[in-house]
């Protein structure tokens, strides 16, 4: 990839006055994006190398959540400085974006206290496990009531974008926590192969301040239902 665009872009750049370091540490960055996401992740064959034995491409990536909000354009390319601040650039050309200016350059600055999260999604035979960046309450953890899930997918197709299709809402029948309160257990009747699963977890509440999830919501495209 770098053999054939550098060439094109680098006097471009030069002739625009752009730094050549900074074009540079960019195509790096846009390269290793490239390099873990559709229509071809290279690394995440790399990625499939070094996973236990029987795992298949699709089980590498599953999991989605929300980050922040509030960027001015849509996010193309993100660094951390050294003191832990992290500088984003982004455009909405070309693509949807919340942000609706043209182009954003912003800096978001880290307050040094991990937030009360889902940390990590992870498919199991019978639905799906969480876990949190702090204990939660087992009280809030367990009414199988307070959670709202939907599956849905989308056409694939040659002409870019989808709509929303197959829509259907699957059942969570129960509710177990983890003995830390660092995890919850939830068994799902209704996982659908291929589709995303998306959901919802607004009265989970950290365990001794009664704060809820920063963001209370998870995406996870089940394109495998792992064995028993």
């Amino acid at each position: 990839m770098m053999l054939i665009t550098v060439p094109i872009f680098f006097p471009l750049a030069h002739q625009m006055g752009f730094d050549l370091i900074w074009y540079g540490l960019f195509v790096l960055m846009t390269i290793e994006m490239a390099g873990t996401t559709p229509p071809f992740g290279l690394l995440l064959y790399v990625m499939l190398g070094v996973a236990p034995k029987g795992t298949t491409l699709f089980q590498v990536a599953g999991a989605a959540f929300p980050f922040l909000k509030g960027f001015g354009s849509g996010n193309i390319v993100a660094r951390f400085a050294k003191d832990g601040s992290m500088f984003t650039g982004g455009t909405n050309r070309g693509w949807g974006s919340h942000g609706k200016k043209p182009f954003s350059f912003q800096r978001v600055n880290w307050t040094g206290k991990v937030p009360f999260e889902i940390h990590e999604m992870h498919a199991r035979h019978d639905g799906f496990e969480l876990t949190f960046t702090h204990p939660a309450d087992p009280a809030s953890l367990t009414d199988t009531t307070k959670y709202l899930m939907e599956a849905y997918t989308y056409i694939y197709q040659k002409g870019y974008g989808s709509p929303v299709v197959d829509k259907s809402t699957p059942k969570i029948t129960a509710a177990i926590p983890g003995k830390d309160g660092r995890s919850v257990r939830l068994v799902v009747e209704g996982l659908i192969k291929g589709h995303v699963h998306e959901l919802h977890t607004p009265a989970i509440r950290q365990k001794g301040k009664d704060h809820p999830l920063l963001h209370p919501v998870a995406y996870y495209t089940l394109n495998e239902i792992p064995s028993k």
